[in-house]
């Protein structure tokens, strides 16, 4: 799969088994950080996401292991820190701020 190949307007809720998160169980998310995320560095050492570790954005090499994570920043402004931002929007743009969370880009 290449980056230009991912859907944008895919609901990754719509393959998350119901009341889990999207960035542990949709495998169609894994997929798309593995594409989005794997890359050359400045070091010209290729990072890359395994896909082997479920559940979570893992890489492994000789300088060292690293586990990440992923999440959508409107989170912090919806239920975190920061949650007067989002609540000072009209009800009806907040729902749409909160569905065009649930895709990627």
């Amino acid at each position: 799969m290449k980056a230009s190949e991912i859907d944008t307007d895919f609901n990754v809720y719509s393959d998350t088994p119901k009341g889990k998160d999207p960035d542990s169980f949709s495998p169609t998310l894994g997929k798309y950080h593995y594409v989005l995320w794997s890359k050359y560095l400045p070091n010209y050492k290729y990072f890359f996401l395994d896909l082997d570790t479920p559940r979570l954005l893992h890489h492994k090499f000789e300088l060292g292991e690293y586990f990440l994570s992923s999440d959508a920043i409107t989170n912090s402004y919806r239920f975190g820190i920061n949650p007067f931002v989002f609540n000072s929007l009209h009800p009806y743009n907040a729902r749409l701020v909160a569905r065009r969370c649930l895709f990627v880009g």
